[in-house]
């Protein structure tokens, strides 16, 4: 008789069932495995785009405060044109001024328009980048779960 064929512990059903049983441990545990690796990627792309979208919203925020002193410093201006006006200025220096008031008042209303519209964006960017944050920590919550239960199946 040839010395090949099936091995003797093959042939016992005993260990067929073993080695099914530990076949299915082995592919649950790939499953389980493959989720944690996705829950990790998942983490890792929520936190970058919660740290993108804080810079946008600090970025705003920052814009929102330079259009402000921008203003600050228009009123400022307007406030030394009236101070002008209210003295002997000859008509061409008065009108000088008064085109000059004009154009700050116009730039004044133009930034008070922005601001409102860069604080929103800002502040949207601010949600965003909580809910992206939440999202990334449930991410996180998960891939502990299921790294626990790959070692459960080690």
């Amino acid at each position: 008789m040839s010395g090949h064929g099936v091995p003797h512990h093959a042939a016992n059903a005993e260990h067929k069932r073993i080695g099914i049983v530990i076949a299915i441990i082995a592919v649950g545990m790939a499953v389980v495995t493959a989720l944690a690796h996705n829950e990790a990627n998942k983490m890792i792309v929520k936190e970058v785009q919660a740290s993108n979208m804080e810079v946008k919203a600090s970025n705003g925020f920052a814009w929102y405060q330079a259009k402000r002193q921008r203003s600050y410093l228009n009123d400022l201006e307007l406030k030394r044109i009236d101070f002008e006006l209210a003295g002997n200025a000859s008509e061409a220096q008065r009108k000088l001024l008064e085109n000059q008031k004009a154009k700050l008042t116009a730039k004044n209303a133009e930034y008070e328009a922005e601001g409102k519209v860069i604080i929103a964006e800002a502040e949207s960017e601010r949600v965003s980048a909580e809910s992206s944050r939440n999202s990334a920590a449930t991410a996180s919550h998960r891939h502990h779960w299921f790294e626990y239960a790959e070692i459960l199946l080690h």
